[in-house]
């Protein structure tokens, strides 16, 4: 079954994004980046930003914004079962060319993940020089947490 992801989530204030593959099937449910409760990415946002994990999803997405954090996955649609990167097929990436034009105070771009999101963007944007002002970081995957997880994504986005 084919699946359409989320919009940015991002303003004229946001100066770094944060990039994932493509939602998970209880993001898609729930119609909210990182909705799996097993996905530690509003704990270690919230403790990042004095925001409570618990919070409404509003609110959080409010709180990146305000501290110049937007969001959104290389992939814009596709056709996956579950929740697994593995099963991902057919995937129409996003429009980063566009995108970036539209927001070009974007210079540091996250990949939640070491693997997955980085492999799919640099397919996706492999003809386009533009990128060559953006920094790109991958970092540990927020699934699961620890006390490294949590240090390295603090000392990236600080």
């Amino acid at each position: 079954m084919r699946s359409t992801g989320f919009p940015p989530v991002v303003d004229e204030r946001t100066r770094k994004l944060i990039l994932g593959t493509f939602p998970g099937e209880e993001s898609r449910n729930k119609n909210h980046y990182y909705a799996n409760p097993s996905n530690q990415f509003w704990k270690i946002m919230g403790d990042l930003f004095c925001f409570d994990k618990y919070a409404e999803y509003n609110h959080k997405v409010r709180a990146l914004l305000e501290n110049g954090i937007g969001l959104w996955d290389v992939i814009e649609s596709c056709e996956i079962v579950g929740s697994k990167n593995k099963d991902i097929r057919n995937h129409i990436f996003n429009d980063f060319q566009t995108f970036f034009k539209r927001y070009p105070l974007i210079k540091k771009v996250f990949f939640n993940g070491k693997y997955d999101p980085g492999v799919y963007f640099r397919e996706a944007t492999r003809d386009f020089s533009f990128i060559h002002s953006i920094e790109f970081i991958a970092l540990p995957y927020t699934l699961y947490l620890n006390e490294e997880k949590i240090q390295v994504w603090s000392a990236a986005l600080k």
